[in-house]
């Protein structure tokens, strides 16, 4: 019998819906608030696995019950009755709260003190009201318990399964090459990116990125089983991609090929079939002036127009392609409405590309150049 899971969504939720689309392409996906999607699954390892190999969801949480009501006096006493369930000699426990700012907060006092009137030993671990992270669930023998509010509803449920934080603090900061100053892709999103790719099935095949920066990319790749071909212009990149992909090989155990050469993205000539293409290109000025960001998107289209010709000769039929546009804000650099690369999207139907959803748009708050990340597949010529 399924059981209802609740995804707790990352920092950019929009990509992560996405990308569980994509890796459950048979399940119901059902948004509780922008952070939060319940699945049905059967069995806790389904979601371990879900979660292992998802780079948008941070924690997965099995459903105890729900509450028909808000009142926190019902919700202090439904957690009580379902931690005193529990076998453990002692019980550690936590209370998240999500989507509950605005009403009285739960009671761990009241709690822990009706467990050990019960009898049980217990300790409760000190955590923000929107619950522990997961660099202390990763450490720690801890129950979290974490209450949903949905309108005059409370789900409540326990978190069963909590991203590897020093497996993705490893990818991010202790590869031997890195260059701050041109934006680095965070691995996370890397990871969504190349699931939106695949999709559900194991990969099999080999993924290009002709964009390749520092290797982020390839990286996720290379861990999901992908055989990569990567290339960039910079001299810089492509040994400091090799350093990484050498050192990411041997630190993770992976066997899968991989090669790194200097190439134009429109003329990168790989040896093999490529299956995927994953990639960010370069997207202009980080902050440009009002006044130059006509000119720079005039530059991109055409950029970007004769990548999309050349990869036309060397993808496979079927190839799946995850591209991130940039989109200059209206909001913060001045101008009367969003600059995008819209038009470029109309023109590659007769390239032989479809698109297969709409774009996702993600961005840091301030941010001058938005991403926005297109799913299309190559039909052939």
């Amino acid at each position: 019998m399924p059981e209802t899971y609740y995804c707790i969504l990352g920092n950019t939720p929009s990509l992560s819906r996405a990308e569980l689309t994509r890796l459950l392409p048979n399940t119901t996906i059902t948004d509780i608030d922008p952070t939060i999607a319940a699945i049905e699954l059967d069995s806790d390892e389904l979601a371990q696995n879900l979660l292992l190999r998802s780079g948008g969801v941070v924690k997965i949480a099995r459903a105890i019950t729900t509450l028909k009501t808000t009142d926190e006096d019902t919700i202090n006493t439904t957690i009580t009755e379902h931690l005193l369930q529990q076998d453990e000699g002692k019980i550690t426990f936590a209370i998240a709260e999500l989507g509950r700012d605005h009403l009285p907060a739960l009671s761990a006092a009241t709690i822990k003190q009706s467990l050990k009137t019960a009898g049980k030993k217990v300790r409760y671990q000190e955590t923000t009201r929107h619950g522990l992270s997961a660099a202390v669930l990763s450490h720690k023998t801890v129950t979290e318990i974490i209450a949903i509010h949905a309108q005059t509803e409370t789900l409540l449920c326990q978190t069963i399964a909590v991203q590897n934080i020093d497996h993705w603090t490893l990818k991010d900061r202790s590869k031997p090459y890195a260059d701050r100053k041109k934006g680095m892709l965070p691995p996370k999103v890397a990871r969504m990116l190349v699931n939106i790719a695949i999709g559900s099935d194991q990969a099999q095949g080999v993924l290009l990125d002709p964009f390749c920066g520092s290797g982020t990319i390839l990286m996720e790749a290379m861990e999901l089983g992908c055989s990569v071909v990567a290339s960039d212009t910079d001299t810089d990149a492509v040994l400091g991609t090799q350093r990484n992909l050498k050192w990411f090989a041997q630190e993770a155990g992976i066997n899968t090929e991989w090669s790194v050469q200097q190439a134009d993205a429109t003329k990168i000539d790989p040896q093999q079939p490529i299956h995927y293409l994953v990639t960010e290109p370069y997207l202009g000025k980080p902050k440009p002036q009002k006044d130059q960001v006509k000119n720079i998107f005039t530059g991109l289209h055409k950029m970007y127009l004769g990548a999309f010709k050349h990869w036309s000769k060397i993808l496979q039929p079927g190839a799946q392609i995850v591209i991130i546009f940039p989109r200059a804000r209206a909001s913060q650099l001045g101008l009367k409405e969003d600059v995008t690369l819209h038009k470029l999207i109309d023109k590659l139907d007769s390239l032989g590309y479809t698109t297969l959803s709409e774009p996702v748009i993600y961005q840091r708050p301030q941010a001058s150049i938005a991403r926005e990340v297109y799913h299309l597949e190559f039909r052939g010529t």
